[in-house]
């Protein structure tokens, strides 16, 4: 599948976070693992300090999967220069497969208060005990209600 335009410059945009948008099948997930590759191989930033974050777990080990393949790919190029680059960052997350920081808002937030649990007098190997569809749907529903709002608004 070739990427569009906007695919493009979602994958070459550094400017800051960015939150893609689209529907089933649309690619979202090939543009962020493609960006994640991108700024690993072509403008040398260490897996670590890339975050990408999901709402499923199915989501955050396809994503980690599809990463590790691209970069694969790279490494076997033709390109002599994109084959060593993406070589070395492959060897690197293979042998330390959590730097690639791809997880869901669940476990983030679940590592976020572990990170600070012991001065909230709260244990670090807590488990939640929520259902993250309580509160994670409404804001959800909340936030794609003031997009479309935002889109009304500006057509």
């Amino acid at each position: 599948m070739k990427l569009n335009p906007q695919q493009q410059q979602a994958i070459h945009y550094l400017g800051g976070p960015l939150f893609v948008l689209a529907g089933a099948g649309s690619g979202k997930t090939r543009v962020i693992t493609e960006k994640i590759a991108y700024m690993i191989t072509q403008k040398g930033w260490p897996p670590h300090n890339i975050a990408a974050i999901t709402f499923t777990n199915k989501a955050a080990a396809e994503m980690k999967s599809r990463i590790i393949s691209t970069l694969k790919e790279q490494a076997l190029s033709q390109d002599p220069k994109e084959s060593k680059r993406a070589s070395i960052w492959l060897e690197k997350i293979l042998r330390d497969y959590n730097s690639l920081n791809i997880r869901t808002i669940d476990s983030l937030l679940a590592g976020l208060v572990r990170l600070s649990a012991l001065p909230l007098n709260i244990s670090p190997d807590f488990t939640p005990c929520f259902q993250s569809e309580e509160y994670f749907s409404p804001v959800y529903d909340a936030l794609m209600q003031d997009l479309r709002e935002d889109r009304a608004a500006s057509a």
